[in-house]
């Protein structure tokens, strides 16, 4: 058999086997899923975008110069995004939640235009999201979280418990091993060929107790894409153990699709606030 032929042939059995997978993978989830509140996505009744200039700035913390945007008028909320990104990837709801509110959307440490600094946890974020709150004067902001945000806003309600009215948390997890096998392989892969401390970030935490997310006290949002990379359970796990909280699993969705266009994900948010607020 030729060379090509043998070539083709390879190619062909790797394609059915991703296949066969990728198959699986939407049976099991389909499956798994009835288990869970599953919630479609409602635009009704979402206004036009808030497409005023952006107000551009930075904010000097004890370690590092926090870049932020700002826009709106309103109650104070603070969008943080997810590992790797920016206040650009949650720009889009930021600008449909500025039509009420007064937004405020950072850029984490080793992030866009902040300070890149040799060491990052969640600890230290926290603190970083109390600091950029004191030094703005913000009086008790929701903090709305996607990814490591999500994580933020739950070690920021969890080490300063009076910091903040409410939290919501897009697809946020307790503890590594509650990322879907995939996303812990990717990420392993990648750091073989770029090392990085996010993705060391990722592989090594949160590591966030059942007793921790019971000392939270204050009302708590916690959402995931139905095909998400975090495991629903831990979704729920986490709604289960906060007081003050509800949970929900967006029919069709992953990790970021719905949360990245604002369309999609401002009611989710909109219909909490104003049930806190």
């Amino acid at each position: 058999m030729k060379k090509t032929a043998k070539t083709l042939i390879v190619i062909a059995i790797l394609i059915a086997l991703i296949g066969i997978s990728a198959g699986a993978y939407f049976i099991t989830v389909n499956a798994m899923s009835k288990k869970f509140n599953l919630v479609k996505i409602s635009t009704e009744g979402v206004p036009e975008r808030n497409e005023d200039s952006l107000f551009d700035g930075f904010v000097q913390l004890s370690e590092v110069n926090v870049h932020y945007v700002a826009i709106g008028e309103g109650y104070p909320l603070i969008l943080v995004h997810g590992n790797a990104g920016s206040y650009k990837n949650l720009e889009d709801l930021g600008r449909y939640l500025a039509t009420g509110y007064k937004v405020y959307m950072v850029d984490s440490r080793c992030h866009g235009q902040s300070t890149v600094t040799d060491k990052i946890s969640y600890d230290l974020m926290a603190s970083d999201l109390k600091e950029f709150i004191d030094a703005l004067g913000i009086e008790k902001p929701v903090v709305i979280g996607h990814s490591d945000g999500g994580i933020n806003a739950l070690v920021a309600a969890i080490n300063y418990p009076d910091l903040l009215k409410g939290i919501v948390c897009f697809g946020a997890n307790t503890n590594p091993k509650e990322l879907k096998f995939y996303a812990r392989l990717w990420t392993r892969i990648d750091n073989l060929f770029k090392k990085s401390i996010l993705n060391d970030l990722m592989l090594n935490e949160p590591n966030i107790t059942k007793e921790q997310l019971q000392s939270i006290k204050i009302p708590a949002y916690i959402l995931a894409g139905e095909y998400d990379m975090i495991n629903l359970k831990d979704t729920v796990f986490m709604a289960n153990n906060i007081r003050y909280s509800r949970s929900a699993i967006i029919k069709g969705e992953g990790h970021s699709s719905y949360v990245y266009n604002g369309k999609k994900s401002y009611n989710l948010v909109n219909d909490f606030l104003k049930d806190i607020l």
